[in-house]
């Protein structure tokens, strides 16, 4: 079984609920990995200031959170 750690920038369920109720209730598309995922990558990456590529591996690869 896969371990998940936790990270400051990783929310909630009531923080993500109110966050993909507002601006993503309408988003039905399928993804490969969750809007939920890739938003807390994007935080990770505001927090630490890390690159990129030294995502760490709890998050989708940097490739498919980097737009």
């Amino acid at each position: 079984m896969h371990e998940i750690n936790l990270y400051q920038t990783h929310l909630t369920e009531g923080q993500w609920s109110y966050i993909n109720k507002e601006f993503l209730e309408n988003d039905r598309r399928k993804r490969k990995y969750s809007l939920q995922s890739v938003f807390e990558a994007i935080l990770y990456l505001l927090a630490s200031g890390c690159q990129w590529r030294r995502l760490p591996h709890d998050y989708p690869a940097w490739k498919s959170v980097y737009y």
